[in-house]
C-alpha cells in the first residue's frame, strides 16, 4: 500500500496498545520515530525493548526539556505526528512542530469520555456503543476538531482488556484510512458539539461496590470494567478487601434482606449476593491468594446464607 505524499509519522506512545500501530506504519515505512513516556512502569519499558528489538528510533519524553525534545523531533524531519495512549500533555512549542498535522487517536466517540480512561468509564456505564476517534491536537485536552470517527460495539461480555485489545486491532486500519483520505485532501474537521463527558483516570472510590447505591447491573458493569486492570471491583468483609472480576444478575428471591447480604451459597446458584434491587451472582474472585470462582471463594471464607459485605 503507498499513500501519496509520503508521510514521516512521528508517534507518541508509552504502552504496548500502540504495538499494532507501529507495526503497521513500519511496514508502510511511514514511522521515523516514538516518543515513549520516561515513565518506569512495566508497560512502558516492555514498548522501549521491542522498539529497540526493531531497530525502530525512540526519544524518551521528560516533561521539562521541551527544547530537547523538540530538537530530536525536527532531526526527524517529521511532517505528522500521531498521538496514541501517551500520558502527557503537549506543550504549545511541541503541538506547533506539525504546524497543525498533529492527531491524537482517542478510544471515544468524541466529545464524550475525554480523559484518559475513556474505555473504563464506558464500561462502567454500561455503553454498548463507543468509537475511534481522531482528532487535530490543540492546547485544550482531548477538545480539537473531529477528523475521523469509526464506532465500535461494546459487547455484554466484554472486559477491560477484552475491549481494549479489539481497539488495537481496528486502530491501525482507522489511523491508515485517515491518512489515505488526508492524502486525497477529503478530510472535513468538524468542531466537537456539546459538552461531552469525562473520563479520569479512576480513583480508589471509582472501583468500590455501593451496596446501598448501585444497582445489579451497574455492579455487573464495574466488574467487567475492572477485569483485570484495576484488580476487580472492590467489595470488602471484615476489613478485608477483595476483587470481583465478574458477577451475573440472577432472579432469585431475596426475603427482603438488605442489599450486600448472602442470600444463597451452594450448588448450583453459587455465592448469591442481595442487591437494591434484586440479586447478583459472585462468578470470580481476585483475592491475594488467588482467583477463585465465587463458591470456592464462599467455602474458602466460610461464608453462609446471613452474611454481609461491609
Amino acid at each position: 500500500m503507498t499513500i501519496s505524499p509520503r508521510y514521516r509519522i512521528a508517534l507518541f506512545a508509552s504502552s504496548c496498545a500502540s504495538l499494532p500501530l507501529i507495526e503497521q506504519l513500519h511496514q508502510l515505512e511511514m514511522l521515523v520515530g516514538v516518543v515513549v513516556s520516561n515513565r518506569e512502569d512495566g508497560d512502558a519499558q516492555q514498548l522501549l525493548a521491542t522498539l529497540s528489538e526493531a531497530n525502530i528510533q525512540t526519544l524518551a519524553y521528560v516533561q521539562g526539556s521541551n527544547p530537547t525534545v523538540a530538537k530530536s523531533i525536527q532531526s526527524w524531519q517529521a511532517n505528522i505526528g500521531l498521538i496514541f495512549s501517551f500520558p502527557h500533555r503537549l506543550p504549545p512549542s511541541i503541538i506547533a512542530l506539525f504546524s497543525g498535522a498533529l492527531f491524537n487517536v482517542h478510544a471515544s466517540l468524541l466529545p464524550d469520555y475525554r480523559g484518559s480512561a475513556p474505555l473504563f468509564w464506558q464500561l462502567k456505564n454500561q455503553q454498548t456503543n463507543s468509537g475511534i476517534s481522531i482528532i487535530k491536537v490543540e492546547e485544550k485536552l482531548d477538545e480539537g476538531p473531529i477528523v475521523w470517527q469509526q464506532p465500535l460495539v461494546i459487547t455484554p461480555l466484554d472486559t477491560l482488556n477484552s475491549l481494549t485489545s479489539r481497539v488495537m486491532s481496528i486502530v491501525p486500519s482507522v489511523v491508515v484510512s485517515f491518512l489515505q483520505q488526508l492524502a486525497n485532501g477529503a478530510i472535513d474537521a468538524r468542531l466537537q458539539q456539546g459538552r461531552g463527558c469525562h473520563a479520569p483516570r479512576p480513583q480508589t472510590e471509582d472501583v468500590q461496590v455501593n451496596w446501598a447505591t448501585m444497582s445489579s447491573a451497574q455492579i455487573c458493569a464495574l466488574a467487567r470494567a475492572c477485569n483485570p486492570t484495576y484488580g476487580g471491583a472492590l467489595l470488602c468483609f471484615n476489613g478485608v478487601t477483595v476483587g470481583l472480576y465478574q458477577a451475573t444478575e440472577i432472579a432469585l428471591p431475596t426475603f427482603g434482606v438488605n442489599a450486600g447480604t448472602v442470600v444463597y451459597v451452594g450448588e448450583p446458584h453459587g455465592l448469591v449476593i442481595a442487591t437494591f434491587d434484586g440479586a447478583i451472582r459472585l462468578d470470580v474472585m481476585n483475592l491475594k491468594e488467588g482467583v477463585f470462582s465465587g463458591l470456592n471463594f464462599a467455602e474458602h471464607f466460610c461464608f453462609d446464607a446471613g452474611m454481609s459485605f461491609d
